[in-house]
């Protein structure tokens, strides 16, 4: 899976100081692969699909840099876990955690709501990451868009004959993807 911003702006790790950019790590290879969110001092959210086909010796995180290439601080990662209920045939239950060795002292972390919220239609969120661009501009440096939030019911007629969009699936997007996050299989 390859994840773009479309038509984004450049931001900075000041803006979004929770955010890391994981990494496969290994002798012959030094890659991004997936952007994560520190949640504590200890663990990254992601996307399971990031969290598959790697393990704790394959995998370094970058933090407090706004460049997924360099600067900031990599950090060694003690646990890598998948949802259990996963599917890529569905994208259902795409959530990954990764626990650091080593605590993350310096950082800011996003706070979890303690109960559930709704993201009501057109309210604004903002997608950032180190995903494929579409034009000339460097996916080096972190990018943000954003963008409104679309209803269930309209993402799930736009998906029809294609993919389920299930309660745990959230939709943002203009129309026509003139600004845009999305993810694409490539094959």
């Amino acid at each position: 899976m390859s994840f773009r911003i479309v038509n984004g702006t450049e931001a900075t790790i000041v803006s979004y100081p929770y955010v890391v950019s994981i990494q496969r790590w290994t002798p012959r290879v030094k890659q991004h692969i997936c952007g994560g969110t520190l949640i504590s001092e200890s663990w990254v959210l992601t996307a399971a699909h990031c969290a598959d086909k790697i393990s704790p010796t394959s995998v370094m995180v970058r933090a407090n840099s706004s460049f997924f290439n360099r600067g900031g601080k990599l950090h060694r990662v003690e646990k890598v876990i998948k949802h259990e209920r996963f599917s890529y045939a569905t994208g259902d239950y795409d959530f990954g955690l990764l626990k650091l060795k080593q605590r993350y002292r310096r950082g800011t972390f996003v706070k979890l709501p303690e109960r559930r919220r709704r993201f009501p239609p057109a309210e604004r969120c903002t997608a950032m990451g180190w995903g494929e661009t579409l034009g000339r501009e460097s996916r080096e440096q972190l990018r943000q868009v954003v963008m409104p939030i679309v209803s269930q019911e309209v993402c799930r007629k736009a998906y029809e004959g294609t993919d389920e969009i299930t309660a745990r699936m959230l939709c943002a997007g203009y129309p026509e993807g003139m600004r845009d996050a999305c993810d694409s299989l490539l094959r």
